[in-house]
């Protein structure tokens, strides 16, 4: 619900269960407040309450003193709010002071499409939409300020346009897409940062008088931060406070957490405008990437839930969001450039005879590709490799039956194929760059810097976006490919474009992330059944955005099970576990070296989208005799992965020193009737003399009876005991004892 009361000038925004308050004050536009749904109408002392000062109308001698403590809604530069703003402009005489004053609002049914960008969508009859204009008259800036809600979620989609109204060119340096001020001070700030390999590592930091700054300027959300930001009630506890903020956007951003010195907490959101600018001549509009933001009265567990809900009904369009993923085996850590058509073949073929669907041919099917310095951009099959030509391989691969663990009288079902592709880039020997040479992204007559023996294409041009997608669309038609790995593997460090005047070189980082959801949606519209699977040198660009064009996302180069822990659990903090790419991999791991046993590296691959990136061919007979089994595991619960609430019992990494057990990791995801759950239990380090104990298992209905069932390790194993839900909840239930070192036990819950 959205309403306005012209008498005290505040607009609520409500969900079922929080209330986010702005209002009119003086003519400018305030944040008010943030948080559990209120229920009271006479609040409008809480805007007086945030200003000690008076106003410059009042005091005009003490302007500039106002404007930096008052808790404007959405700040601009050069008024004397020292802040982080989340607006500034100049024009042809140089820096401007932006004063932006309300003009009018709008409360409508439905929500507004953002053209070009990811954003979230609804049903117009449950969705409500409010747009607030503030505009500064003197230098023709017009800002809307657009939210909306959406039944049954208490998440906030926020989104910003700025329109020149004026006459003369308008520079924006920065136009952020949400700030929000907390009032009081005891917050921790929650972020996610990592780096190759250990991707969205979740770091909690106090909130003290200063800035805490999570970014990315690589033009890619990255590795290395990731676009969170949250304020946490510092006292930890599993009701405290969380305000969240995720931003729906795949390039370089910027998060700031800012306490003033009167002790309140300014979070702004948006794109980094380190590496940004943008030219609106008159009458043009800029729309910054959308932020949805979440308050949580329970912790970052109702947090987690309402994203994973929000993400799930709200922003995943693909027609997989609600159906079985095939399980998959990706040729890469089999063979990585050394195969040909027979060595896939025969892999295809063994992994028929166990149940996997689908063969994933990875990285150097096309050109000459026998090592990473060749042939990115000419994207036809490499003839050494398959000698009769993309269309007979792929025939025999769909010609190659699948056992179907759901018994012989099953309709038989034949491999699918997928390919890899690393659309963004060129190869320095490529046949592509030969002939445009221009085609890459370029700062003047300056030499672009190669990273992993490739440049990066200028998605800026629609020319080259163009050229890509009929390379591509011819490639999956001859291959029939039913899936796609999308591959980016480097960061962007050139910001300018052949393709732009002088004045608009600063748009080419976000003119390149555009073209880049262009082109996926031409994709998406040419192959509508299509499985696409993004990724970026693993992890590095898991994020939002992305997910409104494919249902899933590599989450980690880092296969390794027990590291692949804390990078799925803080993914899994934002994002739906159907989203999470997880696969099993060969023992001892390409990358650690370390032993995992296979019951362990399966369980965690069933906690994301399940497949194989190993060797079938060079397994032990017990390991591929463990992987049908595996599978109707996989079968059995998928639906309870992908619709069920997450939730964290026990981290490895934050919470685990438990000196008497050794250390593990643990978590549930509980049907949404609470009929069923999923319990996973990870046993990292053993230690001697001691036991397993008890591990109350939160999510469950405390009204209801439940039996219990070991799937992993041995698929077999009933525990004929009922529990009641509220002993389970409250006291615990009793972990058998697990031997050894990465050891892992996945426990099902029925309702009886």
């Amino acid at each position: 619900m959205i309403t306005f009361d012209a008498d005290s000038g505040l607009f609520r925004i409500d969900t079922e269960r929080t209330s986010y308050i702005c209002a009119v004050a003086g003519g400018y536009l305030a944040h008010v407040y943030y948080g559990r749904r209120l229920q009271s109408t006479g609040i409008d002392y809480l805007v007086h309450s945030l200003v000690t000062r008076k106003y410059p109308e009042d005091c005009p001698g003490e302007k500039g003193s106002f404007a930096d403590e008052f808790p404007f809604e959405y700040p601009a530069a050069g008024l004397g709010d020292n802040r982080q703003c989340a607006l500034a402009a100049h024009d042809d005489t140089g820096a401007i002071a932006i004063e932006l004053k309300y003009d009018s609002h709008r409360i409508y049914n439905g929500k507004p499409v953002l053209e070009g960008l990811p954003a979230s969508f609804g049903k117009p009859e449950e969705t409500h939409t409010l747009d607030i204009v503030i505009a500064d008259s003197k230098h023709g800036i017009t800002v809307v300020l657009t939210y909306s809600v959406f039944g049954g979620s208490d998440a906030i989609a926020k989104s910003v346009t700025v329109t020149n109204t004026g006459s003369a060119k308008l520079f924006i340096d920065s136009c952020l897409s949400s700030s929000i001020t907390v009032a009081d001070g005891d917050r921790d700030v929650l972020r996610l940062p990592g780096s190759w390999s250990r991707e969205r590592q979740l770091i909690r930091t106090p909130m003290q008088q200063g800035s805490i700054v999570t970014e990315s300027v690589r033009g890619i959300s990255s590795h290395q931060d990731h676009p969170f930001i949250a304020l946490a009630d510092s006292s930890g506890s599993s009701d405290n406070s969380v305000i969240a903020q995720n931003l729906v956007y795949s390039g370089s951003f910027i998060a700031k957490a800012q306490m003033d010195q009167f002790g309140r907490t300014r979070v702004a959101m948006g794109i980094h405008p380190d590496t940004f600018m943008w030219l609106l001549e008159p009458g043009e509009s800029f729309t910054a990437p959308e932020v949805i933001c979440v308050y949580s009265d329970s912790g970052t567990d109702r947090m987690t839930a309402i994203y994973h809900d929000f993400y799930r009904n709200h922003l995943i369009r693909s027609p997989w969001k609600d159906a079985a993923r095939p399980v998959l085996v990706n040729s890469w850590e089999a063979f990585y450039f050394d195969y040909d058509a027979d060595k896939l073949i025969e892999l295809a073929e063994q992994a028929g005879e166990l149940g996997i669907e689908l063969l994933v041919v990875d990285d150097g099917w096309f050109g000459q590709r026998d090592m990473p310095d060749s042939s990115l951009g000419d994207w036809t099959p490499d003839k050494r490799k398959f000698p009769e030509g993309m269309e007979v391989f792929a025939s025999k691969i769909r010609s190659i039956k699948v056992n179907c663990s759901d018994g012989p009288d099953t309709e038989a079902e034949y491999m699918k194929l997928g390919l890899w592709v690393e659309p963004e880039m060129v190869s320095p020997d490529s046949e592509l760059l030969r002939q445009h040479p221009e085609w890459i992204l370029a700062n003047g007559d300056e030499k672009p810097v190669m990273i992993r023996d490739q440049y990066v294409l200028d998605f800026t041009r629609d020319d080259v976006v163009s050229e890509v997608f009929l390379r591509l669309k011819s490639a999956i038609t001859a291959a029939g490919a039913a899936y796609l790995k999308w591959d980016m593997n480097r960061p962007l460090i050139e910001y300018g474009s052949a393709a732009l005047p002088p004045e608009r070189r600063g748009e080419a980082m976000h003119r390149y992330v555009l073209g880049l959801y262009s082109l996926q949606e031409r994709i998406l519209q040419a192959f509508p059944d299509i499985l696409i699977e993004n990724c970026c040198s693993g992890g590095g660009r898991f994020d939002s955005g992305m997910l409104y064009y494919s249902p899933q996302i590599w989450c980690s180069d880092n296969t390794d099970a027990v590291d692949r822990l804390a990078i799925q659990s803080g993914t899994a903090l934002l994002y739906p576990l159907s989203c999470i790419g997880a696969h099993v991999s060969s023992s001892p791991n390409d990358s650690t070296g370390r032993c995992v046993p296979m019951a362990t590296r399966a369980a965690v691959a069933l906690a994301g989208t399940f497949g194989y990136e190993l060797n079938l061919l060079k397994l032990t007979e017990e390991d591929k005799a463990a992987i049908p089994g595996q599978i109707a595991v996989r079968k059995r619960f998928e639906e309870l992965i992908r619709n069920g609430y997450y939730r964290r019992l026990k981290s490895m990494y934050h919470n685990e020193r438990d000196t008497s057990s050794g250390i593990s990791d643990s978590w549930l995801v509980v049907a949404p009737d609470c009929d069923s759950a999923l319990l996973w239990y990870i046993k990292v380090t053993s230690k001697v003399n001691s036991e397993t104990g008890l591990i109350r298992i939160s999510g469950l209905d405390p009204d209801k009876c439940y039996k219990v069932e070991t799937v992993i390790p041995d698929g077999a194993s009933r525990d004929e005991t009922v529990y009641g839900g509220d002993a389970l909840i409250n006291a615990g239930y009793p972990l058998p004892a697990l031997r050894g070192d990465y050891s892992a036990i996945l426990i099902y819950f029925r309702a009886v």
